[in-house]
């Protein structure tokens, strides 16, 4: 008999975990931290921003004995990284570079690195963060624990994922070590770099360039052999985002005796000096032909002020490249 009496109270004990579970499952699906950012509801924060976070209205500040604030990150190793913001009723802070002890991170190859965040060893990606609370209440000499959570946000503070552009391939004296040239796309950085894979295998990375605003005409880069990677790394004060690597290809090598080599724009001139004899045309925007010429001799052509549409015709190989060019 006392047998089956402590199975019933075993029995009865576990529904009530069951039942208390559930109920703490429901609450915690239906109630979330109520967030401000800048005195309004958002879900992205960005430098500088505001954040002010407090409970549901419901709870009385009065029953409330302890309170832990936390905001969650995903670190890009896939581990939960939780950092305390606060034990006061409640929580508001200032987003700022190093506020949360870990640095930011797009995805990116994972054999790729970049800058020694040298104390910041937690590196966690921007999206889909969370805040948390925990906290404990009395009511009428019961103390209960809760836990709830806000809805995903994200941080809007890192450079953007940079693109690069392989804009031109060539060899000088020797076939097997390219150069190239790129241009490089990428936003709210403060310092790039641009880096050079060794071979398939990932060994070792040299940096070629740094940079920390992106010229117009583009980078030069040594690779050094056709079988190496060009990547482009960028950082600002909250992180850092990385390109995909850009593999060079023997078939992508420029002649040199290719139309777009030879035409220079200097000021208000253009600079032509092709190998063989081209055919110039110069039109207005309304198709309008301005002044042709036919050379196989260096020509400097002077334009007014405006957009020129330019068309050089390749008398040896028939084909042809159109230009638009603006003169400032």
């Amino acid at each position: 008999m006392k047998y089956f009496n402590f199975l019933g109270i075993i029995l009865i004990t576990l529904m009530s975990v069951i039942s208390h579970t559930e109920s703490f499952a429901k609450e915690q699906n239906e109630e979330n931290i109520d967030i401000k950012i800048n005195g309004k509801k958002c879900t992205q924060i960005k430098d500088g921003d505001l954040i002010s976070l407090s409970l549901p209205e419901h709870y009385k500040t009065e029953d409330i004995e302890s309170i832990k604030w936390y905001i969650n990150f995903k670190q890009t190793n896939n581990q939960e990284y939780r950092y305390l913001l606060s034990e006061e009723l409640y929580c508001s802070f200032i987003n700022k570079p190093k506020i949360f002890q870990c640095y930011f991170s797009h995805p990116y190859n994972s054999v790729l690195r970049g800058f020694d965040w040298g104390n910041l060893k937690k590196e966690v990606c921007p999206n889909d963060c969370y805040f948390s609370c925990i906290f404990s209440t009395s009511n009428k000499g019961k103390n209960n624990i809760s836990y709830i959570r806000s809805e995903p946000i994200d941080f809007e503070v890192l450079p953007s994922t940079p693109v690069l552009t392989l804009n031109k391939i060539w060899t000088e004296g020797q076939d097997n070590y390219p150069l190239a040239n790129v241009s490089i796309d990428a936003e709210n950085f403060e310092q790039g770099v641009i880096l050079v894979e060794q071979s398939e295998d990932h060994l070792p990375i040299y940096t070629d360039t740094i940079f920390t605003t992106i010229p117009q005409d583009g980078i030069t880069v040594y690779p050094g052999t056709w079988y190496n990677g060009i990547f482009c790394w960028v950082r600002n004060q909250y992180g850092q985002a990385m390109s995909n690597i850009l593999k060079l290809n023997t078939t992508d090598i420029a002649n040199k005796n290719h139309l777009s080599d030879f035409l220079i724009v200097n000021g208000h001139q253009i600079i032509i000096n092709p190998p063989y004899m081209v055919t110039i045309k110069i039109y207005n925007t309304c198709g309008i032909l301005e002044k042709e010429e036919c050379t196989n001799n260096k020509i400097n052509i002077s334009l007014c002020r405006g957009l020129h549409l330019i068309k050089i015709s390749d008398n040896k190989n028939n084909n042809f490249k159109n230009y638009k060019i603006l003169i400032k």
